[in-house]
């Protein structure tokens, strides 16, 4: 077994580059859409990037999706990522 504590001593700031709101007809949030644009090639970002979703989920208690814009060039998430 392993420490269960998830809590954070030193707090670490996450910051995506646009968080988006989409709202119904009736004006309730439906769903968030966190938006980072990818610019280097950055190993950590398939660690940080899950992190971005689980937050704004939670704050703002609506489904939430990543959108990476991509202007590597690179082809697929591996690609990205690695």
């Amino acid at each position: 077994m392993v420490e269960s504590s998830l809590d954070q001593l030193i707090p670490v700031e996450f910051r995506a580059d646009l968080v988006l709101e989409l709202r119904d007809a009736n004006g309730r949030l439906a769903l968030a859409i966190v938006l980072e644009v990818h610019r280097d090639v950055d190993p950590d970002k398939k660690f940080s990037w899950p992190t971005y979703v689980t937050v704004v989920r939670a704050k703002k208690r609506c489904g939430t999706i990543l959108l990476v814009i991509n202007v590597l060039g690179a082809k697929t998430a591996t690609d990205v990522l690695s």
